[in-house]
């Protein structure tokens, strides 16, 4: 499972089967309650979907297309499901080609789908789509790595270029043309500077997390790090207690009542939880990812690995989804669910 999204009845994951094949198929499950899950469809023949949100149209996907015969992959595809069960592909003509979309949201009565260079599409269905030309700017180099909606705007994250580094960037638009844009201060000059992995908007803030400061190659792993917004373009650091760990946080979601970030440290999962986005704890459980054989150190060849893909809130609470490599047969899919709201 590649990414999971929550509605307001279920939830439904995309991801790939039979990875021995090149490319593999596509597959859609769904689930009401996180526990069991249903393949929604056959295999995709003609794509494999990598990133997947529910939307008050049902829920929209998208990722990688291939030609009739599933023998390549042919661009970028956006497929549509008013269920998670029956899905219907954008046609071909929509423009994407071979841009690589970094996220799709609502704004208004509109689709929009950001690509990582800015360019923007709009689509009141989510099949026929139509692309806008941005009237604002952004600074040169700048990669968009993910957006999300915030209060009637769009959030957009990601890093640009300055000589050896790559500090953080994030830009903001209320009509997906015009964008406004920020970014977390860099606490030092480094190969690269703090990163931002995933943004989350409730209850008036935007919250991102990520990693500090990495060096050279060989150096200390970098500290988690989180910040938040009162409108995404400028940043306040905060605090994460009882310490920063190293490693980085790479999702977050609201929970009903705080935000919810999973990240890893090595092989092991990390889980902060924060209230007002400005203080944030370490939370008693996580998913068992490093539960596998590979924190023993294994030798020989690859090591075992399971590891979280996403994570959603839903029906019946916080599900994350993954893969996991310690099994006979090649990966299988693993969930886990946190039925309480509480981030804990």
């Amino acid at each position: 499972m590649y990414a999971v999204a929550g509605g307001p009845d279920r939830y439904v994951a995309v991801g790939a089967v039979g990875l021995a094949a090149h490319p593999p198929p596509g597959m859609a499950w769904t689930s009401t309650d996180g526990r069991t899950w249903h393949r929604a469809t056959d295999p995709w023949t003609d794509g494999r979907a990598t990133r997947v949100v529910a939307d008050r149209i049902g829920y929209v996907a998208w990722g990688y297309g291939y030609t009739g015969s599933a023998a390549a992959v042919s661009g970028t595809a956006v497929w549509v499901s008013p269920d998670g069960v029956s899905w219907n592909r954008a046609p071909d003509s929509s423009g994407f080609g071979d841009v690589e979309i970094a996220g799709i949201v609502r704004l208004g009565d509109d689709l929009v789908a950001v690509a990582s260079d800015l360019r923007v599409w709009t689509s009141r269905d989510g099949v026929a789509w139509q692309p806008v030309s941005p009237l604002g700017s952004a600074p040169d180099e700048t990669s968009v790595l993910g957006v999300t909606p915030a209060d009637g705007a769009i959030v957009a994250w990601g890093y640009t270029r300055d000589g050896d580094a790559f500090p953080p960037v994030t830009l903001r638009s209320t009509d997906g043309q015009r964008w406004e844009v920020g970014g977390v201060e860099p606490g030092s000059d480094g190969f690269m500077r703090e990163g931002i992995s995933d943004v989350a908007a409730a209850g008036g803030l935007v919250v991102a997390v990520g990693h500090g400061l990495t060096g050279e190659a060989g150096s200390p792993p970098p500290p988690t790090a989180a910040w938040t917004s009162a409108d995404g373009i400028a940043w306040t650091p905060a605090v994460l207690r009882p310490a920063d760990s190293s490693g980085g946080l790479g999702h977050v979601v609201w929970d009903g009542g705080g935000f919810v970030a999973l990240g890893f440290t090595g092989a092991a999962s990390i889980a902060w939880w924060t209230a007002d986005g400005r203080t944030w704890t370490m939370a008693h459980s996580v998913p068992d990812t490093a539960g596998d054989g590979e924190e023993e150190g294994c030798t020989g060849g690859p090591c075992p690995r399971t590891m979280v893909s996403d994570l959603a809130l839903g029906p019946a609470g916080l599900v994350a989804a993954g893969e996991t490599s310690a099994s006979a047969g090649g990966p299988r899919a693993v969930v886990w669910i946190a039925p309480t709201n509480d981030g804990q």
